[in-house]
């Protein structure tokens, strides 16, 4: 699991004056760069590195608290699920006192930065598919 500090800013709202559902998955961008530096490299690092792009291919959202601006809020992110074509994350957003506020879950595809086709993470990097194994969490 890793940790990532947001604060919310006026922008981020919508009319209603909470957070508009659009930047919750920009959140979790910010959250999963964060995991993958403290665990290997950034996601550009491996892409320029190691020809390896994480295309989206799945995205659930669940809104349970309006979040405002100025909130400061904590983003957990885990590693849900690792297989050799596919890596999962979870996300839980809390404000202060632990309220949980918002939960979701993105899938990614291992692939080729030259022709977003997916690869086998297990046979072309076996190192890099161990590292991420050995970081994820059971449910």
């Amino acid at each position: 699991m890793c940790t990532t500090k947001i604060r919310v800013r006026y922008s981020d709202v919508d009319r209603m004056g909470v957070v508009h559902h659009a930047v919750y998955p920009l959140w979790y961008e910010m959250a999963r760069e964060d995991f993958m530096e403290r665990l290997y490299m950034t996601p550009t690092e491996l892409e320029k590195k190691k020809n390896i792009v994480l295309p989206l291919i799945h995205l659930h959202a669940h809104y349970f608290a309006p979040v405002y601006p100025q909130d400061v809020l904590e983003m957990e992110v885990h590693l849900k699920r690792v297989t050799e074509t596919r890596i999962e994350f979870a996300y839980e957003l809390y404000k202060e006192n632990r309220i949980l506020c918002h939960k979701g879950e993105t899938v990614h595809a291992w692939a080729d930065t030259e022709t977003f086709r997916t690869i086998n993470i297990f046979q072309k990097y076996p190192d890099i598919y161990q590292i991420f194994q050995e970081k994820c969490e059971v449910e």
